[in-house]
């Protein structure tokens, strides 16, 4: 998730954190599917969340409100097409691009919120929420960490049902039922 926040800063490096801060308050929250942080902005630059659909009037959205996060530096106004939300400290979450966010029975599902949770089980590297238009249902692809690939490999039912009972544990994953794991490059 932080390699996510470095590229979103190399783009809009409008942002930030002190390290204790994210560590003790922040990192535990992108665990349970807040999004990702960004952080704070940057002096003389001025974040707003707007709604996606009306985004031409730049109007902040209400508090906790998710909404395109839009910059405004020197008059210039900034469209990122990341959609995320201010938190009551004044920090920039991100919940992911616009493009890969979807609804399924009347519920939104936000990349950046949903894979950050499966990043901390020991064997898992990286997590990629998945929408299948055709079936409209997504999947969630795992892939090990390479040094517990074989083992993952071998004992794979083992393996989808442990991740299938992380998902009980949290009201946004719960539903979820599809897994894929898939080979480390």
């Amino acid at each position: 998730s932080r390699r996510i926040a470095n590229r979103i800063f190399q783009k809009f490096p409008f942002f930030r954190m002190p390290k204790q801060e994210f560590e003790k308050y922040c990192l535990p929250l992108q665990y349970c599917g807040a999004g990702i942080l960004l952080g704070y902005p940057v002096e003389n630059c001025e974040v707003r969340i707007v709604d996606p659909e009306r985004h031409e009037n730049c109007d902040n959205l209400p508090l906790g409100h998710w909404g395109e996060i839009i910059f405004i530096n020197s008059g210039e106004i900034i469209h990122t097409e990341f959609l995320g939300f201010l938190d009551q400290r004044g920090r920039v979450w991100c919940c992911g691009p616009q493009s890969s966010t979807f609804s399924l029975d009347g519920r939104r599902y936000f990349p950046y919120c949903v894979e950050p949770m499966y990043k901390h089980l020991l064997w898992v590297d990286s997590t990629r929420l998945i929408f299948l238009p055709q079936q409209n249902e997504f999947l969630i692809e795992i892939t090990p960490r390479k040094s517990c690939y074989l083992v993952v490999k071998f004992f794979k039912k083992f393996f989808l049902k442990k991740l299938k009972n992380f998902s009980q544990k949290f009201l946004l994953t719960s539903n979820f039922e599809k897994f894929s794991i898939v080979r480390p490059v």
